[in-house]
């Protein structure tokens, strides 16, 4: 698949309109991803790092309490809360498309006081765009989706969104692809988020780059992928190009835990086992089945940190079994789960694999002083053949933001689209910080049967 036509042919649907169906679940990914921000940017990390941004005022970040910054910063400082807490929604490819497409998108938009219309379209192609390459291409293990192809989809996304040519800023950004590894998740090392960091900024910088008349190569991205050993395992992937009802966009997946999605199905079958009550200190042992690709990414024991315990099956698995949930805060670094994670053995059974799809199911084998219990799970919540419903995620957005008006704020952005100029959209009607007294995500999936606004 060429780029050129990829781009070509997305940007000219979106030009059409987008349909109210894409246009409404666009809005739901929007509200998603910002409420991961919002929940990532509270991180002390972040701050620091906004505290030496660029202090031309174009553009919000999600940590709370500072100014706006420049564009290419902000677009950088937001992808990274958007994946800190491996909450964000990823594209059926995978990816984590949203968490670096959006931020370059909106800080262009708050920058150059476009539209919600052109904060749409810039979203959608910018999603279709990278969400076909992540398709395309069959990343071999160790790479990791983050950067990569993220970088040319916020690349197509800001210039869409601005009424200028795609294709120059599209061509230069997969010249300048970010590529790490797995490394840093399973280690718990934050540098990892840089990668997404860059994807978005790069976002902003391939439209100054190509007006400035910097020439890219027509052959690195081809060059790149074959360096990096990554196969082609579709010519010519689905998208919004094809027509609407290819669109990525509507195919995604939200997550509803705070962890790698290939721990997602061994979370639900751990949950699954728990119920009905299950004394944690009666545990044997636990076995968990997964497809090699999992094990082999995230199968090991965590480092004591909060990162590394979201890229380990074992200790998800573990965290489950202990406190009934995933949540933000169940899933940061606990004596008490590692010690019950230590008594988990990781088998691979790729009978969990399913063709055409990189995430996986899981069986989760619990033997206690009384028996033994099993349960599997073969398509996680979330995933788009498994959908969760939009009060489902009115419920995790309210979790995770907190604050009065969070659930308010939820359909503000669902409909932010409809505003005649960006303005405020990160904490827009929020007047305090999380609720102190509640667990975020404890009481997600717990449907609350009102409107959204």
């Amino acid at each position: 698949m060429d780029l050129q036509a990829l781009v070509h042919d997305v940007t000219a649907v979106v030009a059409t309109g987008v349909p109210a169906a894409v246009r409404h679940h666009a809005g739901l990914v929007l509200a998603d991803t910002v409420g991961a921000m919002i929940a990532g940017g509270r991180a002390p990390e972040l701050a620091a790092l906004a505290a030496t941004c660029d202090p031309r005022p174009q553009a919000e970040v999600a940590v709370p309490g500072h100014p706006r910054v420049g564009a290419a910063a902000a677009a950088a400082v937001n992808a990274m809360a958007g994946v800190w807490l491996e909450i964000d929604e990823d594209s059926k490819p995978g990816g984590h498309v949203a968490a670096q497409v959006l931020p370059a998108v909106l800080a262009v938009a708050q920058r150059d006081g476009l539209s919600g219309e052109q904060l749409l379209r810039g979203l959608v192609a910018g999603y279709e765009v990278a969400a076909a390459l992540y398709a395309m291409y069959d990343l071999r293990y160790p790479v990791h989706p983050h950067g990569l192809f993220g970088a040319v989809g916020a690349a197509v996304g800001a210039a869409v969104a601005r009424g200028d040519d795609p294709g120059p800023p599209a061509r230069i950004a997969s010249n300048l692809l970010p590529v790490g590894v797995w490394d840093p998740c399973t280690e718990g090392a934050t540098v990892r988020h840089v990668l997404a960091a860059d994807a978005a900024a790069m976002g902003v910088r391939a439209a100054e780059l190509a007006a400035a008349g910097i020439g890219p190569s027509a052959t690195v991205l081809d060059s790149l992928t074959a360096a990096l050993g990554c196969r082609v395992r579709q010519a010519n992937p689905a998208h919004a190009g094809h027509g609407w009802r290819h669109a990525q966009i509507t195919r995604n997946t939200f997550k509803i835990h705070s962890a790698c999605l290939h721990a997602h199905a061994a979370i639900e079958a751990a949950l699954a086992v728990r119920r009905p009550a299950l004394d944690p200190a009666e545990i044997r042992s636990v076995t968990v089945a997964v497809m090699s690709g999992a094990a082999e990414r995230i199968g090991a024991l965590p480092r004591p940190n909060s990162l590394s315990t979201r890229f380990s099956i074992p200790y998800a698995v573990a965290t489950a079994l202990l406190r009934g949930e995933a949540s933000v805060t169940a899933m940061g670094y606990d004596a008490h789960a590692f010690a019950l994670a230590e008594k988990v053995r990781l088998v691979v059974d790729d009978s969990h694999a399913r063709a055409g799809e990189p995430i996986g199911g899981a069986t989760v084998t619990v033997d206690t002083a009384t028996g033994t219990r099993r349960a599997r799970v073969d398509r996680p919540r979330g995933v788009c053949d498994n959908p969760v419903s939009e009060e489902e995620l009115r419920a995790k957005f309210v979790t995770v933001v907190g604050g009065a008006g969070a659930e308010a704020y939820f359909g503000f952005l669902v409909e932010v689209f409809d505003a005649p100029v960006v303005k405020r959209v990160l904490g827009h009607g929020l007047s305090a910080g999380p609720r102190e007294d509640r667990d975020p995500l404890a009481t997600f999936g717990t449907p609350r049967g009102k409107k959204i606004l």
